[in-house]
């Protein structure tokens, strides 16, 4: 008699069922943000809530202040204005206009505008005053500026752009010639930046090395697939599915290291939404293959390790 085919052989292997999964909170890309409707405050990390004055000085009115990038792929880069003492080129403050997402930490720098150059067919001084007459574009020059010129004195400091003229204290205008050159002066940096959380309903966002195709860039998890794999992606923008792995991580690879109570080390192989199977880097209070609690608050000794996140 024919021995009827094995089911199990007909059918294509699948994936074990894995646990109750993480909760989407937990991945960095889905998290709630102060704007839920702005997909791009849909992640980790946290935003800009402040940049101090610092000791810069001596600046004029055109600079600009640049934000640095988010470290959490897909994060949003915060923008800020700043607003410079005329009387001495002191900051007064620094605005945020977009508080932007993702950072871990940040920096401010001030952008000092380019310098302008008048030739010298189109500037000359006005005897008696302290105006620089311009007869082409006065386009780039601010207050606050310093100039360059022969007959201006070296701390010459533009007070007023008109149309058709740069009014400079402390110059002797009578004698300008050759070209003028109008440059920004300031010195010194901007202070700390100060992060804060975007909402109190976002969650850290876990953290992991991870290589997809060769690119090992921060990464952001997209889905859990299972126990032991999700989809994510780079922060170049590469997607793809990675396994969980005990080493270092190759193409197609994860590693999400934990730490216990006393800052041992140990190795994710599964997780789902309450438990981890860890495997020890360095750590000794649990042994291989355990199944343990985890957290991304403090360690309890011997019950659970920290999972890092931003």
């Amino acid at each position: 008699m024919r021995t009827p085919p094995r089911k199990d052989l007909e059918r294509p292997l699948k994936e074990k069922k894995m646990g109750r999964p993480l909760k989407a909170k937990y991945f960095g890309n889905r998290n709630v943000g102060a704007t839920p409707t702005t997909d791009d405050y849909g992640i980790g990390g946290k935003k800009i809530s402040a940049v101090a004055a610092g000791n810069a000085t001596g600046y004029s009115q055109g600079v600009t202040v640049t934000v640095s990038a988010p470290q959490i792929p897909t994060g949003v880069q915060a923008l800020a204005n700043i607003s410079i003492y005329t009387a001495n080129g002191n900051v007064s403050s620094v605005g945020i206009t977009e508080s932007g997402s993702g950072y871990t930490s940040a920096t401010a720098t001030i952008v000092k505008p380019s310098n302008v150059t008048v030739a010298s067919a189109n500037v000359s001084g006005l005897s008696g005053s302290n105006v620089i007459a311009i007869t082409s574009s006065t386009s780039g020059i601010y207050v606050g500026m310093a100039v360059a010129a022969t007959g201006a004195n070296t701390s010459a400091k533009v007070t007023t752009v008109n149309a058709a003229n740069v009014i400079v204290g402390l110059v002797n205008t009578a004698n300008i010639s050759g070209n003028a050159t109008f440059y920004d002066a300031g010195t010194g940096v901007l202070g700390s930046v100060t992060l804060a959380a975007i909402a109190s309903s976002v969650s850290n966002a876990i953290t992991f090395s991870s290589n997809i195709g060769g690119d090992t860039s921060s990464a952001d998890i997209i889905r859990q697939i299972s126990s032991k794999s999700f989809y994510i992606q780079t922060a170049n923008g590469n997607v793809g599915r990675a396994n969980l792995v005990t080493t270092a991580p190759v193409s197609g690879e994860m590693r999400i290291t934990a730490t216990d109570s006393d800052s041992g080390t140990y190795y994710i192989k599964k997780i789902s939404g309450h438990v981890a199977t860890v495997v020890s880097g360095n750590g000794t209070q649990f042994t291989a293959n355990s199944r343990v609690q985890w957290t991304l608050d403090s360690a309890v000794p011997n019950v659970s390790v920290k999972l890092p996140s931003n």
